[in-house]
């Protein structure tokens, strides 16, 4: 029995080539194109199809071996490249005037390529696009197998988990912004002086601050404009260099699942604000105690009441005071 679907698979634009015609973009195919007998020296047609996928319109290119009198393109190899295939695809396809993400795309550009092997057809998404595709598959049949965990996701529009872990072992974290300037954490800072928690007329934040506030009037919670996480996959450390696995808009927390390995930096935007807060799966980093024995970070509350830590990130980070969060 044939699979209904391929994993997709995340490639690059290659360098436009210009011509008399105009300008074509080397868009690489993944080695499992061949499961659909296309192979070097074949022709597939192209067709831009534009489809409402979570209530956001977008648009990906669909493929299939065959001929047809337009958007009729060869199939290419490029040995020491990976993957060697590839199609040449004509910037005007994209329409009259140009429409997104296929119009301008540029060298090292990304886009995630989808083979179906029942329908006899492969897609070609542009990157940030794809996360509505994930959504859409998540919430059909569930989604593919071995996804690339570097794909940007969406929320689960329910109160569950959105799984980033893959086939990894995962760890359970709620992230949760809150107000880094409100007045508890000048007036806390002031009576804990003696604690090196005052800094001139400044407070300093660190964990004793953010539990002490917590006991007198709890955390100043706060709904942010968006949340972002970047991962590391290679990397434990406070300052990971890594790609956006998650983003969400207009919430006061998010709830995912993340492979135990690696680091994150997490980012959140509210206005003019924002804060960031780094997460490592090594429980040896921070100067405080482990989350579940596995996890270092800074501001953190995680006990056996709760099913999951929480990860508290102040938006902004500076102002009255500064937090310590990498």
């Amino acid at each position: 029995m044939k699979q209904k679907r391929v994993s997709p698979t995340r490639v690059e634009v290659r360098e436009p080539e210009k011509r008399s015609g105009g300008e074509y973009y080397p868009l690489p195919l993944p080695d499992e194109i061949e499961l659909l007998e296309i192979d070097q020296g074949d022709t597939v047609v192209l067709e831009l199809v534009e489809e409402e996928v979570q209530g956001k319109s977008i648009r990906y290119i669909q493929g299939h071996s065959g001929e047809a009198p337009r958007n009729q393109m060869t199939v290419r190899r490029q040995s020491g490249c990976s993957p060697e295939l590839f199609i040449q695809c004509p910037a005007a396809f994209s329409g009259e005037h140009g429409s997104p993400p296929f119009n301008e795309l540029g060298k090292g550009d990304r886009l995630v390529v989808e083979v179906l092997v029942d329908e006899g057809e492969f897609r070609i998404y542009g990157y940030d696009d794809y996360r509505y595709r994930f959504q859409q598959l998540s919430e059909d049949d569930g989604p593919p197998p071995e996804l690339p965990l570097a794909i940007p996701l969406i929320a689960s529009n329910n109160d569950g988990y959105t799984d980033l872990s893959g086939e990894k072992e995962g760890q359970e974290f709620e992230i949760v912004p809150f107000h880094g300037q409100d007045e508890v954490f000048v007036e806390l800072g002031e009576e804990m002086g003696k604690q090196d928690l005052m800094r001139g007329n400044r407070f300093r934040g660190i964990p004793n601050l953010l539990r002490a506030a917590g006991e007198r009037t709890g955390i100043p919670e706060r709904s942010v404009d968006k949340i972002e996480i970047y991962w590391d996959s290679e990397d434990v450390s406070m300052n990971p260099d890594g790609e956006k696995i998650y983003e969400e808009h207009d919430t006061d927390s998010a709830k995912v699942v993340l492979p135990e390995q690696g680091s994150y930096l997490i980012i959140v935007e509210a206005g003019e604000d924002s804060g960031s807060h780094w997460l490592a799966a090594d429980p040896n980093i921070a100067l405080t105690d482990p989350i579940r024995d596995k996890w270092s970070a800074f501001l953190f509350e995680d006990s056996e009441e709760l099913q999951a830590p929480k990860i508290y990130i102040p938006v902004p980070r500076t102002g009255k005071g500064h937090w310590d969060t990498y």
